[in-house]
């Protein structure tokens, strides 16, 4: 079970006008119109940033899960959503679902009567839908890297952009600031981009050694870059550039 908490919107919840971005935890299906009527953009995307495999049973935010949340580690974004399909699936109503914390204890049955991958609870809120699929606790790979940079610039500055990961914490704010550096990174230090994530209410990112060296490497990389919309990829600039160890 992925939350326990009623409310009309997810945890963590915060939005940053000026940038029309916003993030939080995961959602519930009772949620998701109220986030999209609180947004209120005609053109709104939900970033997706877990790579382990989520869904939805019932009115329920469900995962998968493993202790050393090695769980579809490895996977791009295709691989995973084809691992969510097939486990969502293959849950057909009136099945009965054991449900467990996240310490193995049981914690209750749930009778299936409608099983959904979140792409399609986004498609059925009339929400655009992306996965960039990043393990928990960790930074995304140079690829999902080039595939995020592509996706932001192809983007319209009207778009909103949604991110969300389990708790709205790591990979949501993670990926925030990313978004920030590519739009402001010849305006603001990369300390006043973190400071905003972080009054915005999201985590302190640099306490981790390996994340606060990507996203030095990352900002670099957008001031270098950003003048020629980013024609050279993340990839390649930090094979020569980086000081991270991917």
């Amino acid at each position: 079970m992925d939350t326990d908490r009623d409310a009309p919107l997810p945890e963590r919840y915060r939005d940053l006008p000026s940038l029309n971005i916003s993030g939080s935890a995961q959602f519930e299906p009772s949620q998701i119109e109220n986030l999209k009527n609180h947004i209120h953009v005609i053109d709104t995307y939900i970033v997706d940033l877990r790579q382990e495999s989520h869904g939805f049973l019932n009115d329920d935010a469900v995962s998968f899960y493993s202790t050393e949340r090695l769980l579809n580690n490895g996977f791009d974004s295709e691989e995973t959503l084809i691992s969510e399909n097939e486990k969502f699936g293959a849950m057909k109503p009136g099945d009965v679902e054991n449900i467990f914390n996240k310490r193995g204890a049981f914690r209750e049955e749930i009778k299936v009567e409608k099983s959904q991958v979140e792409l399609a609870l986004a498609k059925s809120a009339d929400l655009n839908y992306v996965l960039f699929a990043t393990r928990d606790g960790h930074i995304p790979t140079p690829s999902m890297v080039d595939s995020f940079v592509t996706f932001v610039v192809k983007t319209p500055p009207t778009t909103h952009l949604h991110f969300h990961c389990d708790h709205g914490e790591g990979r949501t704010t993670m990926f925030m600031a990313m978004f920030q550096m590519m739009k402001e990174s010849n305006l603001k230090s990369l300390n006043e981009i973190l400071d905003e994530q972080l009054d915005a209410g999201g985590i302190i990112l640099t306490d981790d050694t390996t994340r606060a060296n990507f996203l030095q490497d990352f900002y670099d990389y957008t001031k270098e870059n950003a003048s020629t919309n980013f024609k050279t990829t993340f990839s390649v600039w930090s094979q020569k550039y980086s000081k991270s160890n991917f």
